[in-house]
């Protein structure tokens, strides 16, 4: 069962999904307070409070949001924003695609809707076999690499490892084979492109931002500047108006 926090009340309803090595506590970052209406926190399968599935077999996204489908519709009817953060972008474009929830609007942050190359799926094995050998070493060194100025955010940065560590070696390694088998989202977000907002920062390395705009209406793309892989931390104000300005017109 995934582990579920909820806090605010009425309309609208968001969802949020944290990524890969981190659980819902990231969004402490930002002043989830100022927003209108219901927030709904989850702890992916694996990370933070919630159990790994109960087979580790065939490590998958749709999984994740099978597990997520199956308790949140026991405590939400009404339709969702979902915001996710990289990993949590694609298990929210999971979501979206299979129709089982009532979704309004994909916010994707430092997220992208295609699959991996066939560099990156050898990396995603590569980090699983870390994961068991060693992942102290991989978590301190990964987790700045994040930022594009970490000496900026020592104590954030100690903070998510601190919170990564916690995380088991079957944890990490399921989500990095889930990630590499992801389903490629490209065409859903051409015919949608009203469905998405891509929050981005312009130094992010992980993800290319010319893909991104690419595909995705300009529109609904915001580009931080000086901002890497963790917006939420290197451009919390940023990311919190425009989580504010998407709010206050589903209110409306």
């Amino acid at each position: 069962m995934v582990h579920i926090i909820t806090n605010g009340e009425g309309a609208p309803h968001w969802l949020f999904l944290h990524g890969f090595l981190e659980t819902s506590t990231i969004w402490s970052y930002l002043p989830l307070e100022t927003l209108p209406g219901k927030k709904i926190l989850i702890d992916l399968p694996g990370h933070g409070l919630s159990p790994l599935p109960s087979t580790l077999d065939n490590p998958s996204i749709a999984v994740f949001a099978e597990e997520i489908e199956t308790h949140l519709k026991e405590i939400n009817t009404q339709p969702l924003t979902v915001v996710g953060h990289s990993m949590g972008g694609y298990v929210g474009l999971e979501l979206l695609s299979r129709k089982n929830l009532q979704i309004q609007r994909l916010v994707m942050i430092n997220s992208n809707f295609w699959g991996d190359t066939k560099e990156k799926k050898k990396d995603r094995i590569r980090v699983a076999d870390i994961a068991y050998k060693a992942k102290a070493i991989f978590i301190n060194e990964a987790i700045p690499k994040l930022f594009y100025n970490p000496k900026l955010y020592h104590k954030e940065i100690e903070a998510l490892k601190k919170e990564a560590l916690l995380i088991s070696a079957d944890g990490i390694a399921y989500s990095s084979l889930a990630m590499r088998t992801r389903a490629d989202f490209s065409q859903l977000v051409k015919e949608n492109p009203e469905d998405f907002i891509f929050i981005h920062g312009s130094q992010d390395k992980l993800i290319p931002i010319k893909n991104i705009v690419e595909v995705g209406e300009k529109s609904r793309i915001h580009i931080l500047k000086n901002t890497g892989h963790m917006a939420y931390i290197e451009a919390s104000g940023d990311v919190c108006n425009i989580l504010l300005e998407i709010g206050i017109v589903l209110k409306n």
